[in-house]
C-alpha cells in the first residue's frame, strides 16, 4: 500500500498544473465618487511544475451589470506590470464583474490559462449571479472548423486603432515577415470564427481559440513575439475591455490586428 500511495503523488506531481492566480477585489461596497482597486497577488516561479513557465501576460476584463440601458463607462486604468488595475466608481448603483485572464508560456511554448472572477458592488448595488466556475472549462479538443471565406476588405475607420498600432508597433522590430502574414491570417480566422458562433462562443472561448491559433502559428519564435509585440498588444488592449462587450467586438478587434501584421508582412 505504501508503494502504491508514493507512486500516485509522484504521478500527481508529474501531472501539468496550471498555476494558481489570485484576484483581490474590494470585499465591502464602494461608494460613489471614488475608485475601485483590483490586483493579481505576485505569482511565484520555481523550476518545476506547476510554475516553471518563462513568461505570462495578464489580461483584465471589467464589465458593469447595469439595470438600465446606459450603463457607466468604465476608464480601466492598468500599471505597467498588469497585476493592478483601477476603475472609477461613479455615481450610481450597480455591480461590476472583474475577470482576470493568465496566459502562462512554458520553455517548450505550450501554454496554460488561469482564470479568476470577482464580483464589486457600487453604493447599493444590483443582485449578482452564484458562484462561477473556476477555473474556467475546458475547451473542446478540437478547435471548430473555420468554414474558407474572403477577408473582408480593411475598414477606412478603425474601431479601436489596433491596425494603427499594430502596424507602429512592428515597424520598431525586425520581427519576421512571413510569420506576420501567417499571424494576420490567424486573427482573421478566429475573427470569422466568432462571428460564425455568436451566441454559441464565450469571449473566454474566443480568447483560447486565439491563444492557439497564435501558439501553432508561432512555434519555437513565440517568446520573440511576445516580447516585441503581443506583450505590447496586451498593453495597449487591456484599457479598452470596457468597450470589448461582445464576441463581435472581439472579431472586430481581431480583424485590425490582423490588418496590420498583414501589412507589415506586406513591407507596407
Amino acid at each position: 500500500m505504501h508503494l502504491i500511495a508514493a507512486l500516485t503523488t509522484i504521478l500527481l506531481l508529474q501531472t501539468p498544473v496550471t498555476p494558481e492566480v489570485k484576484l483581490n477585489v474590494p470585499k465591502k461596497p464602494v461608494a460613489f465618487s471614488r475608485f475601485v482597486k483590483m490586483s493579481v497577488d505576485p505569482i511565484p516561479q520555481t523550476t518545476t511544475a506547476p510554475n516553471d513557465f518563462v513568461k505570462y501576460i495578464v489580461d483584465w476584463d471589467v464589465t458593469e451589470r447595469s439595470v438600465n440601458e446606459n450603463p457607466l463607462e468604465n476608464d480601466l486604468d492598468i500599471d505597467s506590470n498588469g497585476m493592478k488595475a483601477i476603475i472609477p466608481s461613479g455615481d450610481k448603483d450597480t455591480s461590476v464583474k472583474v475577470s482576470v485572464t493568465v496566459i502562462f508560456i512554458y520553455k517548450d511554448n505550450s501554454t496554460r490559462v488561469a482564470k479568476q472572477v470577482e464580483y464589486v458592488q457600487i453604493g447599493s448595488g444590483i443582485p449578482t449571479p452564484g458562484p462561477v466556475p473556476n477555473p474556467l472549462p475546458p475547451l473542446p479538443p478540437t478547435p471548430v472548423p473555420v468554414p474558407p471565406a474572403p477577408i473582408p476588405p480593411a475598414p477606412v475607420v478603425e474601431q479601436f486603432g489596433a491596425t494603427t498600432f499594430t502596424k507602429t508597433t512592428l515597424a520598431k522590430t525586425t520581427l519576421d515577415k512571413a510569420q506576420a502574414t501567417a499571424l494576420g491570417l490567424g486573427f482573421h480566422q478566429v475573427a470569422q470564427l466568432a462571428r460564425n458562433q455568436a451566441g454559441n462562443m464565450t469571449k473566454e472561448q474566443v480568447v483560447q481559440n486565439m491563444v492557439d491559433k497564435n501558439t501553432a502559428t508561432l512555434g519555437n519564435s513565440m517568446p520573440q513575439w511576445v516580447d516585441g509585440f503581443l506583450k505590447p498588444l496586451q498593453l495597449f488592449i487591456n484599457p479598452m475591455s470596457p468597450k470589448i462587450k461582445t464576441v463581435n467586438d472581439q472579431a472586430q478587434l481581431f480583424d485590425e490586428i490582423g490588418y496590420g501584421l498583414e501589412q507589415y508582412g506586406a513591407g507596407k
